[in-house]
């Protein structure tokens, strides 16, 4: 907090052991290893600087980390400490995000902690010096029972922490999606789609408008043609949003069943999936709705192919196709074969596609053939984007976090926290500069800087309002 905050919030977190062991596999080796499980006791009190009163007080723990790397010189329990107290800010986020009452929120006290940062970054948290032997040296790399989803280089590499973070909703945020005009919209659990702009004076968001609707918001749309937002409704309507009259309209009356995927292509077309497996598109809104297809599984996203009048579906039992909206042909079937399919994304020169599967990591297509050129990592990835007019992609991992990758070396560039939690969308803003993050229960969005990595600090202006 700023030193002139009429609140102050003081962490206090002491390593203790649990009394548990933690088993330990080694990729090279038959045999585990077993070490003493630390976790971190945290204690959280917000307290009124004039009198010292305490306004609200929680207790917490963090869990031991249970991804590692054999280091020189370093027991296998020593860097588990390390790596507990490296994961404690991440954690102490989604903490003070379950735990904070909401009579804690209110106005007056919101707008005093606004001006200073709700947020630790890494070197604000001291990691004590052990004084005692903790146990012979490791000469294994350490790792969960399950198989690595993800290349190690890229899970362990430090990861920057937000420049701040958003409350987007009194509900968890169920999608978001950067405008062209520089804006952040997103539908909430609150039943409210929201329109987010950047807070010049002050930093951080400040909303531009919102539409709150009793269907139920669910997935977002951007019809480039007018600036306009659509979302999709549980009921299985999509709306409107005319940005220049601040109010939402009815698109399209029930489709069947939940909006669950919404692209618009260049011509335009708009395209929409639901929970029960059935893709339609129209071209205006008093045109007739036309199947393109049906299966039996749910839709799980949609993705326009930039330029062009296809898009990308993905169903959840692992089908994907290219379709041409206009005549509703089938292109060709992605042969992908890696389980549910979680999340789709077109890069910007519509050459590549990229999966995001429940059993094969990030599968990387041609859009001229259908061929796979590229797998990043294996297991469960939950969310994928490529980064704006680049040859990087964004993915996420089963460690709440966000990795950069070059697409052609698949090498891992940068590592982002994700605020403790699944990530379930990742947004970049549309001159790439900005990245945000839908994460599972959270109403709070990670706002971050791709280019300037600066960890936990609040910026003027937000490359990603």
């Amino acid at each position: 907090m700023e030193a002139d905050a009429e609140y102050a919030l003081q962490i206090r977190g002491a390593s203790q052991k649990t009394g548990e062991l933690i088993a330990f596999n080694a990729e090279d080796a038959e045999d585990g290893t077993s070490v003493p499980a630390h976790e971190i006791a945290l204690t959280f009190a917000l307290t009124r600087q004039a009198d010292n009163e305490t306004i609200w007080n929680e207790s917490g723990r963090i869990p031991p980390v249970v991804l590692l790397e054999e280091e020189a010189g370093q027991t296998l329990e020593q860097i588990l400490v390390r790596e507990t107290w490296r994961s404690a800010p991440a954690a102490i986020a989604d903490l003070l995000n379950r735990s904070f009452p909401l009579h804690v929120h209110a106005v007056p006290l919101t707008a005093q902690l606004r001006h200073g940062r709700l947020w630790i970054a890494l070197n604000d948290v001291v990691i004590p010096e052990s004084k005692d032997s903790l146990g012979e040296q490791s000469r294994m790399v350490a790792q969960a029972p399950a198989s690595p989803p993800i290349d190690y280089t890229a899970i362990n590499a430090p990861a920057h922490l937000p420049l701040f973070t958003a409350r987007v909703g009194e509900g968890a945020v169920r999608d978001a999606v950067a405008t062209p005009f520089g804006a952040l919209a997103t539908t909430s659990l609150d039943k409210f789609m929201r329109i987010w702009v950047p807070n010049q004076q002050r930093g951080g968001l400040q909303e531009f408008a919102s539409s709150r609707t009793e269907e139920g918001p669910t997935c977002l749309g951007i019809d480039d043609s007018t600036g306009d937002i659509l979302f999709g409704t549980e009921s299985g309507s999509v709306r409107r949003f005319q940005i220049d009259k601040k109010r939402s309209i009815l698109e399209r009356n029930s489709l069947g069943s939940s909006i669950t995927a919404l692209a618009v292509t260049s011509e335009p077309n708009f395209v929409v999936g639901t929970e029960k497996g059935q893709v339609s598109t129209w071209t205006s809104p008093r045109g007739s709705v036309k199947v393109l297809i049906d299966r039996n599984a749910p839709v799980t996203d949609i993705a326009a192919v930039p330029y062009t009048n296809r898009v990308v579906a993905a169903w959840a039992d692992g089908v994907a196709m290219l379709l041409e909206a206009g005549t509703a042909r089938t292109v060709f079937t992605f042969d992908l074969k890696a389980g549910a399919i979680r999340d789709v994304t077109v890069s910007s020169n519509a050459q590549q596609v990229a999966f995001a599967t429940e059993a094969g990591g990030a599968i990387v297509a041609s859009l001229l053939n259908g061929t796979e050129t590229g797998r990043i990592g294996n297991g469960e990835v939950r969310a994928v984007a490529f980064r704006p007019r680049t040859e990087e992609l964004a993915t996420s991992t089963p460690v709440d976090r966000i990795v950069l990758w070059d697409v052609k070396s698949q090498r891992p560039l940068n590592c982002y926290d994700a605020v403790g939690g699944d990530v379930q969308r990742i947004v970049f803003s549309s001159d790439g500069q900005g990245l945000s993050a839908v994460v599972a229960g959270r109403r709070n969005l990670p706002i971050r800087s791709v280019s300037g990595n600066i960890e936990g600090e609040m910026f003027e202006e937000p490359a990603l309002p």
